[in-house]
């Protein structure tokens, strides 16, 4: 378990461990340390993978856990605090980039519509109209 690299699926099989309340051997304690503490880190550089990122998600649900018993080591002390700082920076920027859109928005200015060709239409429609009114009328009458 001292090797480089430990797989997304181990790394879910040990946390289901810590779920289970088996313990861990001392190799796959600290490749799992050095998964989250890696993944602590890449957060604060950039957006993780849907499934890394739930995988460190559910280990922090577990700190939270241990945290509310009051049966956590320092270390994992250290994981949770890293970890909520590094949301709380992102909650910042995603409310400053909020902040400066709403700042941002567009104001409708009405513009100069040219309206005289439809009053010259209108007129012209209402003129036919009374003449017609008129003639028909006048054809009644000479009836």
């Amino acid at each position: 378990m001292e090797e480089k690299f430990v797989s997304l699926n181990t790394i879910n099989n040990l946390i289901a461990k810590l779920y289970e309340r088996m313990p861990l051997s001392l190799g796959e304690a600290k490749a799992l340390n050095r998964f989250i503490n890696n993944g602590i880190n890449n957060m604060k550089e950039k957006e993780l993978h849907f499934d890394y990122q739930n995988t460190i998600d559910i280990y922090i649900v577990y700190l939270e856990e241990k945290e509310i018993l009051e049966t956590i080591s320092p270390r994992e002390t250290g994981q949770l605090s890293e970890y909520r700082n590094v949301i709380k920076k992102r909650e910042e920027k995603i409310q400053g980039i909020i902040n400066q859109s709403e700042d941002k928005k567009l104001k409708l200015l009405p513009s100069n519509i040219n309206t005289t060709g439809a009053v010259v239409t209108v007129v012209i429609i209402e003129v036919t109209l009374l003449l017609g009114i008129l003639l028909g009328i006048v054809a009644l009458v000479k009836r």
